[in-house]
């Protein structure tokens, strides 16, 4: 998925140097407070699930 994401933030990039066109915009307020949830749903993921898988190895052990 990240991949993927990363290929096409290239892709865009590129389209956009071919076609003379300034970069992006500034995120508005909202684009800004939406990665911001994002990046922290991802946060509490990745700490969430290996401790979960620990504490499940932990109780059946």
């Amino acid at each position: 998925m990240i991949g993927r994401l990363l290929v096409r933030r290239r892709q865009e990039r590129e389209q956009w140097e071919r076609d003379g066109r300034p970069e992006r915009p500034e995120p508005t307020a909202e684009e800004r407070d939406q990665d911001r949830r994002a990046s922290g749903i991802w946060v509490v993921l990745l700490l969430a699930v290996p401790l979960v898988l620990l504490a499940i190895y932990w109780v059946t052990g």
